[in-house]
Parts: structure tokens; C-alpha cells; sequence
């Protein structure tokens, strides 16, 4: 999905996904539910059927940062990797967006520590 502006509102940033939430994604579609590799990730990234990043920020001639809407990401998730709904804590199909991105951040977080 493409803008047809040159901006993204305060609302679109809350829903902006990166490479460390989409190895959250990746990996509640696999057995065991732990979060994929980067470079798995990125394959999946570049492949042809994902999404275009919203946003892409080129660095010295390559791709340095690349966010994603989520509502996309979701609906590719759901038809290509449908078991990963399933992996989320019980209660989660009542989530909002919201609710997901801050499990989905906490698990980031986990990551990173």
C-alpha cells in the first residue's frame, strides 16, 4: 500500500511494524512459537506475495529501515501462515490493534534483553 502523500499521521505510526515484529509474527506461525530468525525474516520480506513497506529509508544505497502498515502484514499473515492466531494468549481474538502492537512489543523487548 502506497501514500499518496509524502507524511504518515500519528495514528499510522502506532501501526507501523518492523523486521523485529514481523519475526514476533513469523514466528507464532511456526512450531514452538518462538520468533523467527532476521534473516529468515527478510526473506519473507523480499519475497514477492508480502507486502510493500510503507516506508523504506534508504542508507549509503541500500535499504536501512522498512515499516510496514500492520492491517496489511495481518491480512498476509492470516492466508499465509493461518496457525498463528492460535499461538496468542487466550482472550486475544477480542484484542484491538492496539492490544496486539503492546504483546507484540513486550515480545520485542524480550528480544532485545
Amino acid at each position: 500500500m502506497a501514500l499518496d502523500r509524502d507524511y504518515v499521521t500519528l495514528a499510522e505510526i502506532d501501526m507501523l511494524v518492523g523486521v523485529a515484529e514481523l519475526r514476533i509474527f513469523l514466528g507464532l506461525g511456526r512450531e514452538g512459537g518462538q520468533p523467527v530468525s532476521r534473516s529468515y525474516a527478510e526473506q519473507v520480506v523480499n519475497g514477492a506475495r508480502f507486502p510493500a513497506p510503507l516506508i523504506r529509508y534508504p542508507r549509503k544505497g541500500r535499504l536501512h529501515v522498512r515499516l510496514w502498515l500492520l492491517g496489511p502484514v495481518l491480512a498476509w499473515m492470516d492466508v499465509n501462515k493461518p496457525s498463528w492466531r492460535g499461538r496468542l494468549p487466550a482472550g486475544s481474538e477480542h484484542w484491538t490493534r492496539e492490544r496486539l502492537m503492546e504483546f507484540v512489543d513486550a515480545q520485542v523487548f524480550a528480544l532485545d534483553t
